[in-house]
């Protein structure tokens, strides 16, 4: 499998029409934020046979991956954002909760930054990966940060929210 171009680029497409979807599908690697190694990393094969059922059956809903540390939530949430990408070209976003309240709390003093354009460049993506849920303890503040970032995407019609997470109900 060709992890480059989508699944449904026919052979024989002119060398412009191929290299035209190696440059959008890099771009759209590189603006979601993902780490680099997961964006060179093959993910599939690190998956066992339900993350490989789940990887295959999956086309965007929102969806929440529970599980103890280390069982591999983070690499089946990556794989089905980059399959997302790969497939339906959607702008996708990768992000690390616990670094999210890091930077909003350094930009907090940035007369630049607006929390609710972030807000809303967060809410017009396809697909949002909130990854590590529940990794730092959870103040007030980055409660009402993450609901805000859920809502506007819930009252917004978007699905595509894949949440990590190793808390317990």
């Amino acid at each position: 499998e060709n992890p480059v171009l989508p699944r449904n680029s026919t052979p024989g497409q002119n060398e412009s029409d191929e290299r035209a979807t190696k440059e959008r599908l890099s771009r759209l690697l590189r603006s979601s934020g993902l780490p680099k190694q997961f964006i060179t990393m093959s993910l599939k094969e690190k998956l066992n046979k339900t993350q490989l059922k789940i990887n295959e059956e999956y086309e965007g809903e929102n969806l929440v991956l529970t599980g103890n540390t280390g069982v591999g939530k983070t690499f089946l949430a990556v794989s089905l954002l980059k399959k997302m990408i790969f497939k339906n070209f959607y702008e996708a976003q990768y992000i690390c909760l616990p670094m999210l309240f890091l930077k909003l709390r350094d930009s907090m003093n940035d007369k630049d930054f607006s929390f609710a354009e972030y807000v809303e460049i967060l809410g017009a993506k396809q697909i949002l990966l909130i990854d590590d849920l529940g990794a730092s303890r959870a103040s007030e503040w980055a409660i009402e940060i993450l609901y805000c970032i859920i809502n506007y995407r819930d009252i917004n019609g978007m699905d595509g929210l894949i949440v990590t997470t190793n808390l317990t109900t």
